[in-house]
């Protein structure tokens, strides 16, 4: 008798002992996803913002380099008119 006692002991903290786990590992599991979806926003804002950092960049550069081309483009122009003239 005392020993199916025992085992039925057993058994029931074998039982709570799994749905502790169970808990715990649940928790921790929420805790973890938290923290990295937190981290994964953190990380998203950041290269966001530096994507946007390098999309101002590269327009001001096309920007100086259309004007430079526009530049060029009106001298060339410029000098193909001249000697036109000059050889009429």
């Amino acid at each position: 008798m005392a020993s199916t006692n025992f085992a039925r002991l057993i058994g029931e903290m074998d039982a709570e002992l799994r749905i502790e786990l169970t808990s715990r590992i649940r928790l921790l599991t929420a805790e973890l996803r938290g923290e990295l979806l937190r981290e994964i926003t953190i990380r998203l804002a950041d290269a966001e913002a530096k994507a946007g950092v390098v999309e101002v960049n590269v327009d001001h550069k096309i920007q100086l380099v259309a004007a430079e081309f526009a530049q060029r483009l009106g001298r060339l122009e410029g000098t193909q008119l001249n000697s036109r003239g000059a050889a009429l």
